[in-house]
C-alpha cells in the first residue's frame, strides 16, 4: 500500500523558465505557482501541503507581497498536497472544477481505488467560491485563466491555462 500511495513520487525539478511573471514554489513535495495577475495582485495555483505556508509566503514577500495580494487560487485536485495553505489567504477566491466541490468540502471520498477502500476524503476542507466547467474562462486581475476538467486523479481534477502555460 505504501508504495502504491508513494513509490513512484519524486521531487519536483526544474524545468524551463516559466517567465518573470511565474514562479514555482516548492512547497513540501508539490509544486504550487505563483502568478503576477498585475496592480500588485496575485494568482496561486494550488497552495501546497505545509499549513504554514512557508514558501509561498516567502515568494510573495520577495515581491513585495502578502497573502492580502493573493486574488484567486485555482485548485488542481483537493489532496492535502495542494489545499493545506488555503486558510491564509481568506480574501482570495477559491476556484475548482464543479466536480471537485464535494471533495474539496470532505464530503465525498477521494474516489482512488485506496480512497474507496479507506473511505478517506480532504483532511483540509474548504469552501470553493467559484466553480468551472471545462473550457471555461475565468479572469483574475489581468489573467484569463482556462479551466480543462481532467478527471481521473480525483473525480474533479482540472488543469489551468493562464500565460501560455498549463498548470
Amino acid at each position: 500500500v505504501g508504495y502504491m500511495a508513494f513509490g513512484g513520487m519524486q521531487s519536483a525539478t526544474a524545468g524551463p523558465a516559466l517567465g518573470s511573471d511565474v514562479d514555482r514554489i516548492q512547497a513540501g513535495f508539490s509544486s504550487v505557482y505563483l502568478l503576477d495577475a498585475g496592480n500588485g495582485q496575485y494568482v496561486l495555483i494550488d497552495a501546497g501541503a505545509d499549513t504554514k505556508g512557508t514558501a509561498i509566503l516567502q515568494a510573495l514577500q520577495a515581491r513585495h507581497a502578502s497573502p492580502d495580494n493573493v486574488i484567486a487560487i485555482f485548485i488542481t485536485h483537493a489532496h492535502p498536497d495542494h489545499d493545506a495553505a488555503l486558510p491564509l489567504f481568506p480574501k482570495a477566491a477559491v476556484y475548482t472544477m464543479k466536480r471537485e466541490v464535494p471533495i474539496a468540502a470532505g464530503r465525498e471520498a477521494y474516489g482512488s481505488a485506496l480512497s474507496k477502500l479507506t473511505g478517506s476524503t480532504n483532511s483540509y476542507p474548504f469552501d470553493v467560491t467559484h466553480t468551472l466547467d471545462d473550457g471555461e474562462k475565468a479572469t483574475a486581475g489581468n489573467l484569463e485563466v482556462t479551466a480543462f476538467a481532467v478527471p481521473g486523479h480525483t473525480e474533479g481534477s482540472g488543469a489551468y491555462l493562464a500565460q501560455g502555460i498549463l498548470f
